[in-house]
């Protein structure tokens, strides 16, 4: 009877909101003792996006609808940094409290931000793409193909990263249905291109800043390839500023780029094969390519760690999972706080970082081998 009493508590939404508010507190606390440059820079955009003619500085890192994300906190009367991180506090509590997930996945949101987002769920933006690319997930999972592609699509408009999910989403659908979603993918890709075009016109060749801005990135401090390409030549490593982060510049760089690039076509080839096969469920499928973009891509900031916690919260908890959140948390604000004032020390935020990706690689690969079977969540 005990127990029945504890599950019948806790399955309450109004407890997980309530943790979930206690989660934003803190992060509002974090984010104010470490004054985060990215919410100065998201104050300065939405300023330059005011300017005459209206709207046409756009981002130079960021898609077109972070401009809106943006703006939203002067429409508060607080100051900036407040006024976005209350917004980014309520898209996280939109995030948990949807009624389709059983509680046991908005503990598990809560527990894996509480350890390794506390710096960013309210400092950076991407909780918002998060939210998109989560709906758009739980749709396909419940056959709502139309809404799936219409999430992914405004996800992709927010942060890029949630094209990942478009091909899974694409290959799953097929399998459903028996028939290829030619439709849906044509509509959300002209969908997508007449957003650009409509940039193109208003803003000129400035909206193509941000796919231009990710191209010609270096190896980001907090990548895998980063982490190797410093441990091959790391007598001839060198940290430099530059695109908005920090990053590895080291003779390698090119090498390892290069051989991850191919590993990444390989390895998400291979996934999507594996949803098409049936061996792996939409959400299977989608946590394996966003881990292989994440682990293979020259860019892993650290407020990339909010893009996985949705998808290993359909999984018991992981301890692996917990020790990458713990260790992203080291990494930033810890580490990288202390390595500002100590030159020397970077190298201890290099191998942090380098052990959160095998914290991952584990993590994911204990989980996909124990999966559970069947698509649908308990309701």
């Amino acid at each position: 009877m005990t127990k029945v009493r504890w599950r019948q508590t806790f399955s309450s939404p109004w407890v997980v909101l309530s943790l979930g508010i206690a989660v934003i507190a803190l992060s509002l606390i974090v984010t104010f003792w470490i004054e985060p440059t990215d919410v100065i820079e998201y104050a300065r955009y939405a300023r330059a996006g005011l300017l005459p003619p209206l709207l046409t500085h756009w981002p130079i890192e960021y898609p077109t609808l972070s401009e809106a994300v943006f703006l939203l906190p002067r429409l508060l009367p607080f100051a900036y940094q407040l006024s976005f991180g209350l917004l980014a506090g309520l898209a996280f509590l939109v995030l948990l409290s949807q009624g389709k997930h059983p509680p046991e996945w908005a503990y598990r949101v809560v527990i894996y931000v509480a350890l390794g987002g506390l710096a960013v769920i309210t400092g950076r933006y991407d909780i918002f793409a998060v939210l998109a690319a989560t709906l758009g997930i739980e749709s396909a999972a419940r056959e709502r193909y139309a809404w799936a592609w219409f999430w992914l699509g405004i996800g992709f408009l927010l942060k890029l990263y949630p094209a990942v999910f478009m091909p899974v989403l694409f290959v799953w659908q097929y399998r459903r249905q028996g028939r290829l979603p030619w439709r849906e993918l044509a509509t959300t890709m002209l969908s997508l291109l007449l957003v650009l075009i409509v940039e193109v016109r208003w803003a000129g060749p400035s909206a193509l800043s941000p796919y231009q801005f990710l191209g010609h990135r270096p190896l980001e401090i907090g990548s895998l390839p980063g982490a190797i390409a410093a441990a091959l030549n790391f007598t001839h490593t060198r940290i430099l500023f530059a695109f908005g982060a920090l990053n590895i510049v080291t003779p390698m760089s090119s090498i390892v780029g290069l051989v991850f690039d191919l590993m990444m076509v390989l390895a998400i080839g291979t996934e999507l094969f594996l949803v098409y096969m049936d061996v792996l469920d939409l959400r299977a499928g989608s946590l394996l390519v966003l881990v292989t973009l994440l682990l293979t891509s020259k860019v892993f900031s650290v407020q990339f760690i909010l893009w996985l916690i949705p998808l290993w919260s359909y999984y018991p908890l992981n301890r692996y999972w917990i020790a990458a959140s713990l260790l992203s948390t080291a990494g930033y604000p810890i580490a990288y706080f202390y390595a500002v004032h100590h030159s020397g020390w970077w190298a201890l935020v290099i191998v942090l970082y380098g052990l959160r990706s095998a914290a991952i690689f584990a993590g994911t690969w204990v989980a996909i081998k124990h999966r559970r079977s069947g698509l649908r969540l308990p309701q």
